[in-house]
C-alpha cells in the first residue's frame, strides 16, 4: 500500500512539473519560432545565383 501513495505523489509531480513548463514556454512565446523554422524551406533564396547550370 506504501508503493501506491508512492506512486501517486510521483505522478503529481511530474503533472505539476509538465504544467509548470508548459506556462513557462506560452509566457515567453516559444511557440512562435516553431511556425517561423517551418516556413523557411518555403522562402526564395535572396542570395542564390541566377545563372542557369551549364555543365550538363
Amino acid at each position: 500500500m506504501n508503493i501506491l501513495i508512492l506512486l501517486i505523489f510521483v505522478s503529481i509531480v511530474l503533472v505539476v512539473g509538465a504544467v509548470v513548463l508548459f506556462l513557462h514556454s506560452v509566457k515567453n512565446q516559444d511557440f512562435d519560432h516553431i511556425e517561423e523554422l517551418s516556413l523557411l524551406p518555403l522562402e526564395e533564396d535572396q542570395h542564390a545565383d541566377k545563372k542557369p547550370n551549364r555543365n550538363l
